[in-house]
C-alpha cells in the first residue's frame, strides 16, 4: 500500500521495457543558435532545458544509487539499475551538447557552473527523502516535456541533427523509466507524511524550474539589440504558453501529480514511446 488507500501500481513504462541505448552524438564545433527549424526562440528554450540536465541527471543517479541497498524488491532494484544507466548517458550527452554552446566567459559556461554548484550544495544538505522527492518531481517535469515532443512531431520535424535525435532519444528513455522514482519513493516513504513531502517539493520545483528555464533561454539566445531582446522574450513566452504552448499543454498532467495516489502510469505513453523508437531506428 502507498499510504493513500491504494495498491502500488505496475512498475515502470507501459510496455515494461527499459533499454540502455548509450548513444553518442557528434555536435558541430560552432554553436548553432537556430537548430530548431531556424527559430531562435524555440532553440533557446530547448538549449536552456539542456543546461539543467548534466548536473540534474547526475543528481538523480546519485540519489537512486543511494537507495539501492534499501530496495527489497528484485524487480524494482533491476529497474533502478537500468534507470541509473539511462540517466548517466543523458547526463554525459547533454554535457557534450552544452559544451557545444559554451564560449569562454559566456552565458552557457556561467549557467553550467552555477547549476553544478547548486546541485552539489543540495546533495550535501538534504536528507535522502527530500533528494528522492526532488528526483520524483523533476523527473515528472521532464516526462511532461518528453510527452509533448513525442506526441506532437511538429516540435522537431524541421530540427537539424544531431539535436533532433538527441531530444527524441532522451524523451523515449524518460518515458520508459518514468515510474521508477515514484515507485521507489512510495516503497520507501509511504503514508500521508511521505505524500505531503512529495507534493510540497513539487509545488516549489514546478515554479522554480520554469522560471529558471525561461531566464536561461533569454541568456542563451545570443547577442541581440534591446528591441530584438524584447521580441525574443515575447517569442519564448509564446512558445511556452501560447502556440505551440509546451508548458500550457502540459499543465493538466502536472496537476495530476498532486492527487493522492498519483502514479506516472496513469498516462499511457505506449504510442509515444513506439513513435519515438521508430524515429530513432535506421530506415
Amino acid at each position: 500500500m502507498d499510504g493513500t488507500g491504494g495498491a502500488i501500481p505496475q512498475l515502470c513504462s507501459d510496455d515494461g521495457a527499459i533499454v540502455h541505448r548509450d548513444l553518442a552524438f557528434d555536435f558541430p564545433v560552432q554553436p548553432d543558435l537556430t537548430w530548431c527549424g531556424g527559430r531562435r526562440a524555440d532553440t533557446a528554450f530547448f538549449n536552456a532545458l539542456s543546461m539543467l540536465f548534466p548536473s540534474g541527471e547526475q543528481f538523480f543517479v546519485d540519489t537512486v544509487r543511494a537507495c539501492l541497498d534499501l530496495i527489497d524488491s528484485p524487480e524494482l532494484r533491476r529497474t533502478a539499475v537500468l534507470f541509473i544507466a539511462q540517466e548517466a548517458a543523458h547526463s554525459r550527452e547533454h554535457g557534450a551538447y552544452n559544451r557545444h554552446l559554451a564560449e569562454p566567459g559566456g552565458a552557457a559556461e556561467a549557467i553550467a557552473v552555477s547549476r553544478a554548484r547548486y546541485i552539489k550544495a543540495l546533495q550535501k544538505r538534504l536528507p535522502l527523502q527530500r533528494r528522492l522527492a526532488m528526483t520524483c518531481a523533476l523527473e515528472h517535469l521532464t516526462v511532461l516535456v518528453s510527452e509533448q515532443l513525442l506526441n506532437d512531431p511538429n516540435y522537431l520535424t524541421d530540427a537539424r541533427e544531431p539535436f533532433a535525435s538527441l531530444w527524441r532519444w532522451h524523451s523515449v528513455e524518460e518515458l520508459e523509466h518514468k515510474a521508477l522514482a515514484v515507485d521507489l519513493y512510495r516503497r520507501l516513504y509511504g503514508g500521508f507524511g511521505g505524500y505531503w513531502v512529495r507534493v510540497l517539493v513539487m509545488a516549489k520545483a514546478g515554479v522554480t524550474f520554469l522560471a529558471i528555464v525561461l531566464g536561461h533561454a533569454q541568456m542563451l539566445a545570443g547577442q541581440v539589440t534591446p528591441s530584438q531582446g524584447l521580441e525574443l522574450r515575447r517569442q519564448i513566452t509564446r512558445f511556452a504558453y501560447g502556440r505551440p504552448g509546451l508548458v500550457r499543454r502540459a499543465l493538466p498532467r502536472y496537476l495530476q501529480y498532486f492527487i493522492p495516489g498519483f502514479h506516472p502510469n496513469w498516462a499511457n505513453d505506449a504510442k509515444a514511446i513506439a513513435r519515438g523508437r521508430a524515429a530513432l531506428s535506421p530506415a
